[in-house]
């Protein structure tokens, strides 16, 4: 089977030879630029795989360091199960304090969110581009943010709002309602 000619080659024929070097230029930025496209599609990738890291003893951390993450972290780990990783890495101490008090277990929260899993899941997908959607009506408070369906969507949703607080860098939940 034949090759069709490069694009350098046609205009080399139809230009002379003199295009044929300027082709060759073009033809060069435009590997670097796509090398370059390229490099940043590898660091975004290396900035998602950083969103969850594989400790060298097996044990995983999960990182939160804008609210989308958290969102994307308690979706994903809520349809897997993951009562203590949700647990230990993704509920605020606030919200562990506040059941302690109450003298309860404060996996209980985490139960009930698998318990309520196909309520919270809707709401999670909706906010899973956090305080960028229109969809989301998201307002900071004193340490951290609050995300909530925008009014026009509230009647489809049993539950509307996430609050979630930093602590040590990182977004924590903190209530769900």
């Amino acid at each position: 089977m034949r090759r069709p000619p490069s694009l350098a080659i046609m205009l080399a024929g139809a230009l002379g030879f003199a295009a044929l070097s300027a082709c060759q230029v073009e033809l060069r930025r435009v590997n670097v630029r796509e090398e370059r496209l390229r490099a940043i599609d590898r660091a975004q990738a290396e900035q998602a795989l950083e969103l969850t890291v594989v400790n060298e003893d097996g044990s995983i951390t999960l990182n939160s360091t804008r609210p989308e993450h958290l969102v994307a972290h308690l979706r994903h780990h809520l349809v897997l199960g993951s009562v203590d990783l949700i647990h230990d890495q993704l509920f605020a101490d606030a919200a562990k304090q506040i059941y302690s008090d109450q003298r309860l277990d404060s996996h209980d929260a985490v139960h009930w969110l698998i318990a309520n899993q196909r309520d919270v899941l809707l709401l999670l997908n909706r906010m899973t581009n956090g305080v960028s959607s229109p969809d989301v009506v998201s307002q900071p408070m004193s340490n951290g943010w609050r995300l909530r369906i925008a009014p026009h969507l509230e009647r489809a949703f049993r539950f509307t709002t996430l609050d979630m607080v930093r602590e040590d860098g990182q977004f924590k939940l903190l209530l769900i309602s």
